[in-house]
């Protein structure tokens, strides 16, 4: 979920002026229409009057359960203020804490980690709060710190006759041992019976806590990646700075893979050991600034790498440009615009808010065709999307077609790609799903989920969505990968985990006017979603519930960390970070789900201003102070989140997501762009930062440079396969996957301790296959059509 709570321009005084004389005109035409001061002020009183009863009857019980969701607000506020964070943890008050003993030894898995169960059903130890402290101290004394942690409020129970209030709690802590370079992860569920009344400051505090479901999991030795702060604005610098999209790929033709930050107009160029320096992008009078969206790839078919994206002012404000490279850097032809209907119907076809672009060969002639996607932020004007479930009331996306010399032209209308023009888009790829030899469009909707068009090998599409088991979440990116190594790609939708609406499903609380409404709600909150490719259909298997959860997430990568042959995921995570993680979160499910349309309505904002003015000043936070997830693949599709592990967990809100071998060892890193906040959610500064892979495995591998500078044939939409044993490995070069960003024209295999691989092969878009016999291991092939 991708909104602007408040939309700030700076425009032109005459366009002010301008705007202020045809709305005036507007008003005299609608005037009939027109709700007087005194209609206003009554429909905002029935709004607030009705929302206000709901709160004492439906919602009664999860009003309930924010008050006491407070005592634990106010410790991670507490926590993350203070220098001695386990000082806080010590003094937390309660009267006891039950805590199950270990069972049996713990588990050892690759890269030093190891996993200690618990026994619930063993007596355990007691501790009341001196025995608390004292254990405390004994941590302390033992070398350790606490550094992160996280909670969420997953059920709720009132007090009844002869229960106390009752609430579980999803609980994780992060702490290391520096001098020994060990590293924790405690997680597990805290049940808790509260006292019935409140302390002397007014908090509810815990009386007994029981902990179950617990899990240690711990590493020793060096941290798994580096953290490297690659680029940031001045600190002085007051005003919004947007990096995206975020692009990797060897800009400059000298084999190693740049860092491009389009929307800064700046190229991070490589010497191959992931050293940079800074030169521009574009040269600085031709530059206007994109917001979020843009692609790197040979448009035009003259063999040099381009840059199309659509620029928030200039003169080519919310048009498709295209900057035409000519080898060097930086690109020195001004801008042209890309689409002709554009050119001579600008009103009819001018982007609001382009969202993403991705490209490939939809009609089998040559070149690079692309779909441009847009967002329409919800709050906005006081419209939200409507139904949240599945919205389709945003605007535009547009299927463009390219004659060859980087000119575009709008597709034919096609009734499937018309039908759900409107969704509220953050990521899209142009990608072959049913393995025919062309490309189909898969699309990641905000409010609405998957959406999956199949290409006839014409450029028409049809709606193949049904093959899906679950479309619905609230997608924000994805990734491809072969998860379950058959040999075929397989995809993971990218979305939210919502402990707001576990806890309301578990209450049962929900308003029957709208049944339909409370009743997806567990399927748009569930989180990542994973598709596996079986018989024509994208079925979600039972070990992709182990995915699911990583909270509000935005980028993803598949990649493999460590070279064993198995694939794992990193994910980025958080939304808005306030000065206290008191959450708006509640507020969303059990108000704004059920108010407005998609139509503006004065008063309806009016309305949701005062709940927002928390988050909007940035007092609050929604879904903040998340952590990033490294879901390792331990086994057979067994996955564990190691982030802070491996030192990539991030107590931020991040975004972009890439996954690239900048040092060319072999082994992936990461780059990951966080979101700075300047006092509100508003003004959103990002920053990059680069982690590379420090692992030593002794695992092999092989890699795939696809070369981009062959005339007409780009590789964007080529397959890659190899063979090594019994195992074939399978990738695509697809764009628009992740969040607002582009990966590498690079396929990388871990082939674990298989030291042969008998064949790479290359199928490029224009059919051609390039085939290597018994290629070296251990190093990266440059490849060509």
């Amino acid at each position: 979920m991708r909104f602007r709570l408040r939309v700030g321009r700076t425009f032109p005084l005459f366009v002010v002026g301008l705007y202020c004389l045809l709305s005036l005109c507007a008003c005299k035409r609608q005037n009939p229409n027109l709700q007087s001061s005194s209609n206003q002020e009554e429909t905002f009183k029935r709004i607030q009057e009705r929302e206000a009863q709901l709160d004492s009857t439906v919602w009664r019980d999860e009003i309930l359960a924010q008050e006491y969701e407070k005592t634990f607000t106010k410790l991670a506020d507490d926590f993350r203020k203070a220098e001695d964070k386990l000082d806080v943890l010590a003094g937390f008050e309660f009267e006891s804490i039950r805590i199950p003993a270990a069972k049996g030894s713990p588990v050892n898995y690759d890269l030093e980690i190891r996993l200690q169960a618990f026994d619930e059903a063993a007596p355990g130890v007691s501790l009341n709060r001196a025995g608390w402290q004292k254990g405390s101290a004994q941590f302390r004394e033992a070398g350790w710190t606490l550094l992160q942690v996280e909670w969420q409020h997953e059920k709720f129970s009132p007090a009844t006759g002869s229960h106390a209030p009752y609430s579980e709690f999803a609980f994780e802590l992060h702490g290391e041992q520096t001098a020994q370079s060990n590293r924790f992860i405690l997680k597990g569920t805290m049940g808790i019976e509260w006292f019935a009344t409140t302390n002397a400051d007014g908090w509810h505090n815990p009386r007994n806590i029981t902990i179950s479901k617990l899990s240690l999991l711990e590493r020793t030795g060096p941290s798994g990646f580096s953290n490297q702060l690659l680029a940031a604005p001045d600190p002085s610098f007051a005003a919004e700075v947007d990096m995206h999209p975020l692009i990797v790929t060897d800009i400059n033709g000298d084999g190693h893979d740049d860092i491009i930050l389009a929307g800064v107009n700046k190229v991070l160029l490589n010497d191959g050991r992931a050293n940079f320096h800074t030169v521009a992008l574009i040269k600085e009078e031709n530059f206007y600034p994109v917001r979020g969206c843009g692609l790197i790839a040979d448009f035009n078919g003259d063999g040099k790498l381009d840059f199309v994206g659509v620029p928030e002012m200039g003169p080519f404000a919310k048009m498709l440009v295209l900057y035409p490279g000519d080898g060097l850097l930086p690109f020195k032809s001004p801008p042209i615009a890309a689409w002709d209907q554009q050119r001579t119907a600008f009103q009819s076809y001018k982007f609001q808010d382009a969202s993403v672009i991705t490209a490939g060969d939809v009609d089998h002639d040559g070149d690079l065709d692309i779909f441009v996607a847009q967002y329409t932020p919800p709050y906005v004007g006081g419209q939200m999307p409507t139904p949240y479930y599945d919205a389709n009331d945003g605007f535009p996306s547009y299927l463009l077609l390219n004659d060859g010399r980087g000119h575009f032209s709008l597709g034919k209308p096609q009734m499937a790609l018309q039908a759900k023009n409107n969704r509220r888009t953050l990521a899209a790829s142009l990608v072959d799903l049913d393995f025919d030899g062309s490309v189909d469009l898969v699309t990641l909707n905000d409010f609405s989920g998957v959406d999956l068009f199949y290409n006839d090998g014409s450029g028409h599409f049809r709606d193949e969505t049904w093959r899906v088991d679950n479309r619905h979440l609230f997608g924000m990116g994805h990734c491809f990968a072969d998860f379950d190594r058959d040999g075929l790609l397989d995809f993971l939708a990218i979305g939210m985990s919502i402990p707001t609406v576990r806890r309301l499903e578990f209450m049962k609380a929900g308003r029957n006017v709208f049944p339909e409404r409370t009743r997806k709600r567990s399927d748009m909150a569930y989180g990542n979603r994973l598709f596996l490719a079986r018989a024509g259909k994208w079925i979600e298997p039972e070990f992709g519930e182990q995915l699911a959860r990583s909270g509000w997430s935005w980028g993803a990568t598949a990649f493999d960390l460590n070279n064993d042959g198995k694939v794992d995921v990193y994910i980025a995570n958080g939304h808005v970070s306030g000065e206290s993680a008191t959450d708006y979160d509640s507020r969303y499910w059990t108000h704004d789900i059920y108010l407005g349309s998609s139509k503006e309505d004065p008063q309806l904002k009016r309305y949701l201003d005062g709940p927002l003015k928390g988050l909007n000043s940035g007092k609050t936070s929604w879904n903040g102070y998340q952590h990033n997830a490294l879901f390792m693949d331990v086994g057979t599709n067994q996955y564990i989140n190691v982030a802070f592990l491996m030192g990539v967990a991030h107590e931020s809100d991040c975004r972009a997501v890439v996954g690239a071998d900048l040092n060319e060892d072999g082994k992936p890193d990461l780059l990951v762009t966080e979101a700075k906040w300047i006092g509100t959610p508003n003004i959103m500064q990002h920053r990059l930062i680069v982690h590379l892979n420090q692992l030593e495995t002794g695992n092999h591998w092989i890699g795939v440079r696809l070369d981009s500078t062959t005339k007409g044939v780009s590789p964007i939409g080529a397959k890659i396969w190899a063979k090594a044993g019994e195992r074939s490995f399978v990738a695509e070069i697809v764009t628009g996957d992740s969040f607002q960003s582009q990966h590498p024209n690079i396929a990388h295999f871990g082939l674990g301790k298989a030291g042969r691989v008998q064949e790479l092969k290359v199928l490029w878009p224009n059919g051609k296959v390039s085939t290597l016999k018994d290629p070296a291991i251990d190093t990266y092939h440059r490849v060509s059509p």
